[in-house]
């Protein structure tokens, strides 16, 4: 979880946006950012990925 968590704390500025906020990860930077931090995206880290993107937005929505 530890290569999970770095790299969703490397996408923080990774957001998709629109009219009513952001609305997901921009996942085309997710390849990059990975490696250049030398994680290797494998499909446990994508859910890691989904699941605190998910977790964001739900917060980001009550918050609203």
């Amino acid at each position: 979880m530890q290569d999970s968590a770095s790299l969703f704390l490397a996408l923080r500025t990774q957001w998709r946006i629109g009219m009513a906020g952001a609305t997901g990860l921009d996942y085309n930077a997710v390849p990059v950012t990975a490696g250049l931090l030398d994680i290797k995206v494998t499909p446990v880290v994508m859910l890691d990925l989904q699941l605190m993107e998910g977790e964001a937005l739900a917060a980001w929505a009550k918050k609203g």
